[in-house]
């Protein structure tokens, strides 16, 4: 299963055009409100974020290495709608070092779903009801 927590405003998110639209009293409030007494940056967001997802690729990796020692490939399908740090960073790192560790899998990475037609006809049909 997945966990995502929103707890942080998008006041608190460092250059967020929330935080860059507010005058300087209400930024410094929401800095000194805040547990940390700081911003967050774009990257540390989405890292708690895709840290917060299990299981990870890494252990689905080790999983199917495992326990299917023949296997010889594998995809990645990100469950993304489009691509952002995530699919076009740390999948890729994540990808990457796997590779090193696992030389003789070769690793694809797909699209995120959301540039599957069928998706995005779905996507319309809902907003469209």
């Amino acid at each position: 299963p997945c966990s995502r927590v929103n707890a942080i405003a998008p006041g608190l998110i460092k250059n967020s055009s929330m935080y860059l639209q507010m005058n300087e009293d209400r930024r410094k409030t929401h800095i000194d409100e805040s547990p940390t007494k700081t911003l967050t940056s774009i990257n540390e967001l989405a890292d708690i974020i895709l840290e917060l997802c299990d299981p990870k690729l890494e252990e689905v990796v080790k999983y199917l290495t495992d326990n299917y020692p023949k296997i010889s490939t594998i995809k990645v399908y990100p469950l993304f709608l489009s691509a952002g740090i995530h699919v076009n960073k740390d999948i890729k790192d994540i990808l990457s070092n796997l590779q090193i560790n696992y030389p003789k899998i070769k690793f694809y990475l797909n699209d995120v779903i959301g540039k599957n037609i069928i998706v995005t006809n779905a996507i319309y049909k809902v907003i469209s009801s």
